[in-house]
């Protein structure tokens, strides 16, 4: 590992702490999901021991890729690992605790890990723009989940067309299968099926969906969730939510929307800001961000084309 390229490093230390946004407990390894979730620990800390180094030795705003995951998961918590030693020892503490970790795993285990683990170069093909390529590996990882038994291997496929649809800007072939989500747990997608009802001309109904949506939850994927949002109340020009959405969002500039979730890629955040900021008719403070989304992707796309070396 000590061979690889510092953004190469931080593309693994960013799925491996996408990983870890669980904690230990005595009482887990009583469960029936124990073996499954330990080596879910077990990859993330080999990939956080790959990359540990070049989040000790650079700023996050100069990580490119990999510090745009990071920043996103700064509220994860330390994760123990084997006999419940911290995550905390540095390089060599998590290679100790992922050979520990790698005793519990078996073949199929590690396959369906592989196969989660798959979704980020889906992300790097969203990335560089080939959404065809994303499609297919999304679609394989889904149908892999599914045929390992993986609980979230069906939701996988409307998490996927979220993010093609949004690339595509077209999200209102998710209205059918985003209204049974909504039906069951309305809080759970609301305001990507608020875009995919707008797509699809039930403008209405978006506004009614929109309209009695609970606020963001500040977890996981609020990075996501909140350029849906931002969008929604640009669409239905509310500009009570666009100016709040502004607010919430501009601690994030400088990143890509999603990102940080190890799983799925947007837009520059300041791409939504921009769009914001035109909205409530601050036409300079939205070509600022321009130009700032301009330096970002130009940023990113230099890194991708150094994954390639």
């Amino acid at each position: 590992m000590a061979g690889l390229r510092a953004d190469r490093r931080g593309v693994l230390f960013a799925v491996g702490n996408a990983l870890h946004t669980l904690e230990y407990s005595e009482a887990a390894e009583q469960a029936s999901t124990w073996a499954a979730a330990h080596l879910t620990l077990t990859v993330g800390a080999v990939l956080l021991a790959a990359g540990l180094g070049v989040v000790t030795s650079a700023r996050t705003t100069d990580l490119g890729i990999a510090g745009q995951a990071v920043a996103g998961c700064a509220h994860n918590r330390s994760v123990a690992l084997g006999a419940g030693s911290p995550v905390g020892g540095g390089r060599s503490g998590a290679i100790a605790g992922a050979e520990r970790g790698l005793e519990c795993a078996t073949v199929g285990q590690l396959r369906q890990m592989l196969t989660v683990l798959s979704t980020f170069s889906a992300v790097l093909w969203v990335l560089r723009g080939e959404l065809s390529a994303a499609e297919r590996i999304y679609a394989e990882c889904s149908a892999a989940m599914v045929a390992s038994g993986t609980a979230n291997g069906a939701e996988l496929l409307i998490v996927s067309a979220m993010v093609l649809g949004w690339a595509r800007g077209d999200l209102s072939a998710l209205v059918e299968p985003m209204s049974m989500v909504y039906a069951v747990a309305p809080e759970a997608m609301v305001f990507p099926y608020v875009l995919a009802l707008w797509d699809a001309g039930e403008i209405d109904r978006a506004r009614e969906v929109f309209v009695k949506a609970a606020p963001i939850e500040r977890d996981h994927y609020w990075s996501v969730m909140v350029v849906f949002r931002a969008r929604a109340a640009i669409r239905l020009n509310d500009s009570a939510a666009m100016t709040e959405c502004y607010r919430d969002m501009l601690s994030r500039a400088d990143t890509m929307a999603g990102l940080d979730t190890g799983s799925v890629v947007y837009a520059p955040t300041d791409t939504v800001l921009a769009e914001l900021a035109d909205a409530l008719g601050d036409p300079a403070t939205a070509a600022d961000h321009r130009a700032h989304a301009a330096a970002l992707s130009a940023h990113i796309a230099a890194q991708l084309d150094g994954l390639q070396d």
